[in-house]
């Protein structure tokens, strides 16, 4: 009887430890270091602390229900070949992109967000395809690709210009583009995602519409297909309820943009 009593005593005071140590973990910084729920990160440090967490985002079946139509319809009319999904985060589009026998390679700046997808799409057939890598100095040859697809990347970037240089290389002649994006219009200082340490909040980059046609249109390399600006009053599903009183207060103002281009076969 006395060494279970010992027993529960040292699992009680080993929990207490465990629970010590990972408040301190959460916890301690250097003096005069303002708190991470205070801050705001750049992309590659925002997105490796909000990882865990991004999947369950409010913000998830806003983009469910008005971005994935898009680009799946984007994804089902393309020919096989091998692609990149350009700051893929956690895999939002890797069923899609698999299901349709595509190739791709899922390249981000966040290791966490890439081990995040590499666990949610084990199963038959080979592993994902990963790269960790910056959207402006890609790790490929030229013409590697027939197609990219980019999600809500850019306006995480303060250079757009040099990831359209990059796509405009690593894309065969030929080949096509979808980008989507929060739109500069949409009211919003910066993105901000739930995590364990608090709420994350990771500096963003309002590029307007006509900056980002020039971007594109100053590589010579791209022919834009189609661009298309929607607005709340237009969108096949709005969420209710207190977190999203912006959209709904602001109808006529439009909250993401998407944009189909065409690579200059010349």
């Amino acid at each position: 009887m006395i060494s279970q009593r010992k027993s529960r005593s040292s699992n009680g005071r080993s929990r207490l430890l465990k629970s010590a140590d990972s408040h301190a973990l959460r916890s301690t910084r250097h003096p005069g270091e303002i708190p991470a729920a205070q801050r705001i990160f750049a992309a590659h440090e925002g997105y490796d602390l909000a990882a865990p967490g991004f999947d369950q985002w409010k913000w998830s079946a806003f983009w469910k229900h008005n971005e994935a139509p898009i680009v799946e319809r984007w994804i089902a009319s393309l020919h096989a070949g091998p692609g990149m999904d350009a700051g893929c985060g956690t895999g939002v589009y890797t069923k899609s992109l698999r299901s349709a026998g595509l190739l791709c390679t899922e390249v981000d700046i966040s290791g966490p967000m890439l081990r995040i997808l590499r666990r949610k799409h084990v199963g038959p057939g080979a592993p994902p395809d990963v790269a960790q890598a910056d959207l402006r100095m890609l790790p490929f040859a030229d013409a590697a690709f027939d197609w990219i697809l980019c999600t809500r990347a850019l306006s995480n970037i303060g250079r757009p210009g040099a990831v359209f240089s990059e796509f405009a290389r690593v894309l065969r002649p030929g080949g096509r583009a979808l980008i989507t994006d929060v739109h500069p219009e949409h009211p919003y200082t910066c993105t901000s995602i739930p995590s364990e340490i608090g709420c994350i909040s990771i500096q963003t980059y309002k590029h307007g519409i006509s900056t980002i046609v020039h971007e594109m249109e100053s590589t010579g390399a791209f022919a834009i297909r189609d661009l298309h600006e929607y607005r709340a009053s237009e969108l096949p599903w709005l969420p209710a309820g207190t977190p999203f009183r912006k959209l709904q207060s602001s109808e006529d103002t439009p909250v993401f943009y998407s944009v189909e281009l065409d690579r200059n076969r010349a």
